[in-house]
């Protein structure tokens, strides 16, 4: 019986002494005193926490704790008993003279340091732990001195990813970049881990410096006498610098000289070409698309090549960048590589991009409209594509004033697709193409059902012209107004700007008190923005901004304000002005996401 009691008892010891020393408790208090300020308290826990695990980090905090309680003896005595303890362990000789530093004895402490150092073996991980040392307590030079020991006694370890870094903490960035680019002498396959490494500076690189430092180290690299494979990493770097600085064309001779040693039959080539074409950089991006051409014309890449061609004077030609002739020559080209390929699913954007250059650019709506009925009929096409084709087409419809034929090929996309995005898509442009013919009524119905859309925008879009309907259609003088409205916006839409201005003049003059008036100050600014005036559209926005703030296309307008000063006018300071306007009056906005973003964006650029 006794000797059962005894057992519990001893048993209950046990439990109750390992919840006392609980490292992993007791090093969560630890760290809880050293956050707050209670060295004493910190101090005596990491030295008991060092004398039952022998962690050589519980030792590193209890010195802290001595040296900001400015304990120096008994930081000096505990840091010698471990030297005694484990004489190989030269960290502790770093730890000495960084007390004696503390106490302002500069000498002796650069006597220890400098003694660790002469003392180290030929030993990796020995090395490594001293050099860290070191950068704990921010002595930078003299863990650069233990890197350059350790290339000496450890041949084949350069260490230059460890140099670089330190160097970086010296601010020493031309130093920094040297150390990298050797990284990729040494070993020409690490040219991606270098690029990945130097990304953080070129894109944090605010007034310019580093980038220019980078560039010169580069081009010197290039131009040095090198292997094969040690002058195509260079190349390759300096290829991925410059599209780091969004320089496309200078990308591009460093592309050319790639392909030209590579053999890769343009695929670099044709990569950059795309990454141009969506930067909006249209000339360098047909220049690599034609170099493929020519060059490469049995190529890989060739079809690619043509497709995205015809691509990229496509998108130049609807951000307005084209004349006239330029467009004809478009055209013919796409009649050619059509002609070429013939009609599949492979040929099927191209068919529709035809149609709309000739529908909206070159005045052939026909011509467009029997286009995409030839392409409805391509063998094998999937059925989202044919929807695609019937609402291009019904949009054509719109175009031409074919409203009534439009709402009908609308409704068949819709009552096809119910509950898929192109089906919401097709009843907005249904009830949109309603409210160009007056019934607006039918209109306001529909739309309000697309209020719970799954497409945030079609459903935003909804909204904003239920508003403008339900705002309006309350009395006989200002329905009339809106009936007015509504044509001139039909008008905008089928580019007949002239036209849609005479009569948003007329509305101003005999509905100048109407509630309609701020919708009229939108499409005249939508109508300077579609005529690429964007200066001349800045004074109707600003008029909605600030004389409309509680009105529904206010936030439209700063939005579009913000854009047209980021990307058309270049200045980034007043952009940043109207997105923090949105994100700041306009929570509920559609657009906050955007302008948050964006704002962030600038303001780190």
């Amino acid at each position: 019986m006794k000797r059962s009691v005894i057992i519990v008892l001893l048993s209950i010891s046990f439990v109750i002494s390992g919840f006392a020393q609980n490292p992993v408790t007791d090093a969560r208090l630890a760290s809880e005193y050293y956050q707050n300020k209670e060295y004493v308290k910190a101090a005596d826990l990491y030295l008991k926490l060092f004398e039952s695990v022998g962690s050589p980090s519980y030792f590193d905090y209890y010195i802290r704790c001595l040296l900001l309680l400015k304990d120096y003896e008994t930081a000096e005595k505990s840091i010698k008993k471990q030297q005694r303890n484990n004489p190989s362990d030269f960290t502790l000789a770093v730890k000495l003279g960084n007390l004696y530093k503390v106490q302002n004895n500069l000498p002796k402490a650069i006597t220890y340091y400098t003694n660790a150092i002469d003392r180290l073996p030929s030993n990796y991980a020995a090395g490594i732990r001293l050099a860290q040392e070191f950068i704990s307590i921010r002595e930078y030079d003299f863990a650069e001195k233990v890197y350059l020991k350790l290339r000496e006694v450890l041949p084949g370890n350069m260490f230059r990813y460890e140099m670089a870094n330190i160097k970086a903490y010296m601010r020493d960035f031309a130093g920094m970049i040297d150390e990298f680019l050797n990284a990729i002498v040494d070993d020409p396959i690490s040219v991606d881990e270098v690029q990945m490494r130097l990304q953080y500076y070129t894109v944090n690189n605010i007034d310019g410096t580093f980038n220019d430092m980078l560039r010169t180290a580069l081009l010197k690299k290039v131009q040095a006498k090198y292997n094969v494979e040690t002058s195509n990493a260079f190349t390759e770097m300096l290829y991925w610098f410059y599209l780091q600085q969004g320089n496309y064309d200078l990308a591009f001779v460093q592309a050319k000289a790639l392909d030209i040693r590579n053999f890769n039959e343009g695929q670099l080539i044709v990569d950059l070409g795309v990454l141009a074409k969506k930067a909006e950089m249209f000339q360098t991006a047909e220049a690599c698309f034609d170099y493929v051409i020519k060059t490469h014309p049995a190529g890989t890449n060739l079809i690619r090549a043509k497709f995205e061609l015809l691509s990229t004077l496509y998108a130049k030609t609807l951000a307005g960048k084209t004349v006239e002739s330029e467009v004809i020559s478009l055209e013919e080209r796409y009649v050619a590589t059509i002609s070429e390929l013939g009609l599949s699913v492979r040929t099927f954007n191209l068919l529709r991009e035809l149609a709309y250059l000739q529908a909206y650019k070159l005045n052939k709506a026909d011509n467009a409209k029997l286009l995409l009925k030839q392409a409805q009929e391509i063998k094998g096409l999937p059925v989202s594509l044919i929807n695609a084709c019937r609402m291009d087409l019904a949009d054509i419809l719109v175009f031409t004033g074919e409203v009534y034929d439009a709402i009908l090929l609308f409704a068949r996309v819709e009552n096809e697709n119910k509950e898929l995005e192109i089906g919401y898509e097709a009843k907005f442009k249904k009830a949109k193409t309603a409210w160009y013919t007056g019934d607006f009524p039918w209109a306001e119905s529909q739309l309000k059902v697309l209020q719970g859309s799954t497409s945030k925008l079609i459903s935003n879009d909804a909204l904003e012209l239920a508003l403008i309907i339900s705002e309006n259609m309350n009395y006989d003088s200002v329905e009339l107004a809106l009936k007015s409205y509504a044509r001139a916006d039909l008008l905008v839409q089928r580019n007949l700007y002239k036209e849609a201005w005479i009569i948003l003049d007329s509305i101003e003059i005999r509905y100048n008190t109407s509630s309609i008036i701020d919708e009229v100050i939108w499409l005249r600014a939508q109508i300077k923005f579609k005529e690429q005036k964007y200066t001349e559209a800045i004074p109707f926005l600003e008029n909605l901004a600030n004389n409309f703030r509680y009105e529904v296309l206010a936030d439209n307008a700063i939005f579009q304000l913000a854009e047209i000063y980021e990307f058309k006018l270049k200045d980034l300071e007043k952009a940043q002005a109207h997105y923090l306007d949105i994100m700041t009056n306009y929570r509920d906005s559609w657009f906050v996401t955007q302008a948050r973003d964006q704002y962030l964006s600038l303001r780190s650029a």
